[in-house]
């Protein structure tokens, strides 16, 4: 089994254009949608699906 290459990873979130953080960057002149600063299949856009009796169920 292959020994992990680093105990812990730290991400930094420098300034200007190397940011990891898309949202704070200005985006101007783009074709839409462009992924991923634009949100697409974000979780909270994610259909909610009922649990209730019958859910899912064919009729008829």
């Amino acid at each position: 089994m292959a020994e992990p290459l680093a105990e812990a990873t730290i991400t930094c979130d420098g300034e200007g254009v190397t940011t990891s953080d898309n949202a704070r960057l200005r985006y101007q002149n783009l074709r839409r949608p462009i992924y991923p600063p634009e949100r697409i299949n974000a979780p909270e856009d994610a259909p909610r699906w009922s649990s209730g009796a019958g859910a899912g169920a064919a009729s008829g």
